[in-house]
Parts: C-alpha cells; structure tokens; sequence
C-alpha cells in the first residue's frame, strides 16, 4: 500500500496511522503523490485492464484534482457504476461500501442506534453527503466486541452496516473531510444513475 511507502518511511502495512489513512484519514495522506497514487491504480490494481481508455483518463484528472489513497477515493471513483447498479443495486448499497460514521444515540443491548449523513442524490444526479438520519445496528452476535464499552455521544465507524470501532471526534471530523473530497471528485464524472 502507497501510504507506508518512502514518503512516510512507515515500513509496516498494519501500522495503527497507515490503517487509520486508508480508512478514515489522516495527514499520512497529504505525503503521497498524485503519481504514486496512479501508479498504484494502474500497477497493484490493475485498473488499465478493467477500464476503457476514456474512464482512465478521468481517473488521471480525479487523481491531479487531489484524489488520495482513502477507501472512499477508490469506492465512489474507481467503481464502474454502470456496471455495477442494476435493479437489484441502488445508491443504498453504494452508501454501505464507503466507510461512514456517526454519533451514538442510544445503547439498547445489542443493538446501538446512531445518526450518521447518508450518500444522497441531487436534481443533477450529484452525490453528497446528507442530513444525519438514525440507524439502528447490532454491534455484535456474540463473544467480545470493540464496542462492549460504547456509550451514547461516542462515534461509530460503520462498513456494510456493521459497526467497526469507536473512533475520536477528530476522526470522525477526517473521515467526512476526505469522504466528502471523494465525493467532489466523484462529481466530475457523468453522473451513473444511482438511484
């Protein structure tokens, strides 16, 4: 991954801030070039043998716009979402492969309820992010789990509907800054038809 490489001298992939700038953000992000990044897209990806000609040059006009190595970055630019949705897939099952948060409201058993900003959908067929609705989850089946100790006013990271930890405000504060430079970027495309 090209956030451990030479420009943070980071040499472990699984080190707490390399994790942390892949899935929520932070200034490790700041340190990788748009040609790093591209090649990464090209190379490890191999992104060139499952994209057209004219989808890659977007590609190299989102990474120079600011695109960064965040999951957000690869799951609304790097999808082909014409190939993607159909009948049985909506901007919903778009929204659950993003990395999102949200602050805790409620602790009820197993179930927590929080309110996070979903992906929307505009007049234009433009994506943002909006106005924080409630979400029920469950934070565990059984055993132990990260959020034993979760309390109303905590922030959840959530994936695929499923909670992952309990993040810092300053966490969740980058994670909606880099989640809504993915979707800025995203905008640039046509726009798929996501609902």
């Amino acid at each position: 991954m090209c956030i451990r490489d030479s420009a943070n001298h980071i040499p472990d992939p699984f080190d707490h801030q390399v994790v942390e700038a892949y899935w929520l953000g932070n200034h490790l992000l700041d340190n990788i070039s748009p040609k790093t990044l591209y090649r990464h897209t090209t190379d490890l990806l191999q992104i060139t043998k499952k994209m057209d000609p004219r989808s890659m040059d977007m590609i190299k006009t989102k990474i120079a716009a600011g695109g960064l190595m965040h999951h957000s970055f690869h799951v609304l630019n790097l999808w082909d979402h014409k190939k993607f949705f159909n009948k049985e897939n909506n901007l919903s099952e778009l929204d659950k492969r993003r990395i999102s948060a949200g602050r805790v409201t409620k602790v009820d058993g197993p179930y927590i309820t929080l309110k996070r900003k979903p992906l929307t959908i505009d007049q234009q067929n433009k994506l943002s992010l909006g106005s924080p609705l409630s979400t029920k989850i469950l934070r565990r089946l059984e055993g132990s789990s990260l959020l034993d100790n979760v309390q109303v006013g905590n922030f959840v990271s959530l994936h695929w509907d499923s909670p992952c930890e309990i993040i810092t405000a300053q966490q969740y504060k980058n994670l909606n800054y880099y989640t809504s430079l993915s979707i800025k970027l995203a905008n640039l495309s046509p726009a798929p038809v996501y609902a």
